[in-house]
């Protein structure tokens, strides 16, 4: 059986939307991250920063999915599923909401805006949850199904711990690199 979310487009099967969706998300996932990181004009260093800042925010996203779903706070709904989860979507996790998000937290902290900064990390989970909110609201169960009424602990809790120490773990790795950059002058 194979686990990539376009194999039923492999096999030859009826094409659906989530098939189509889970395809390219992925590529929206970068082309996102790149415009962003064109738009803030961030330099090579705080780029890569980012990158690396990526694969902790799909870390801590997969845990805290896998801790949901073994609590029985919310489960996915759709197949193929990789130990119940769908492991495609921490790409756009990691891409969007780890490198993406610091690299316009970065920005707004150097620009006239910087006093927005603090507000745009305490809004970050308060926009996740309304967003998993709504977007289930809109989906039915199609993807994710809610086990619990208390599931918007979890789901807050989630994204309060991904992104607030993405973002921590991102002003660390900046701040490192622009001291070795001055040790070098």
């Amino acid at each position: 059986m194979c686990l990539c979310p376009a194999s039923s487009l492999i096999r030859g099967d009826e094409v659906d939307t989530l098939t189509l969706l889970r395809g390219f998300l992925p590529l929206i996932s970068i082309g996102i991250f790149i415009l962003i990181a064109k738009l803030t004009r961030a330099p090579r260093y705080v780029i890569l920063s980012a990158l690396e800042v990526c694969a902790i925010a799909g870390l801590i996203s997969v845990m805290a999915d896998a801790l949901a779903t073994a609590f029985h706070f919310w489960h996915y709904s759709f197949n193929p599923l990789f130990y119940g989860l769908p492991i495609d979507f921490y790409i756009t996790v990691s891409l969007v909401y780890g490198g993406a998000v610091s690299l316009i937290y970065w920005r707004l902290g150097h620009s006239s805006y910087k006093a927005f900064a603090p507000y745009f990390v305490i809004a970050l989970p308060f926009y996740g949850l309304a967003r998993d909110f709504f977007a289930t609201q809109l989906s039915g169960t199609t993807f994710l199904i809610w086990d619990t009424s208390l599931w918007w602990i979890a789901d807050f809790a989630a994204w309060a711990a991904g992104l607030w120490s993405t973002i921590f773990v991102f002003r660390l790795l900046v701040r490192h690199k622009e001291l070795a950059m001055k040790r070098q002058w």
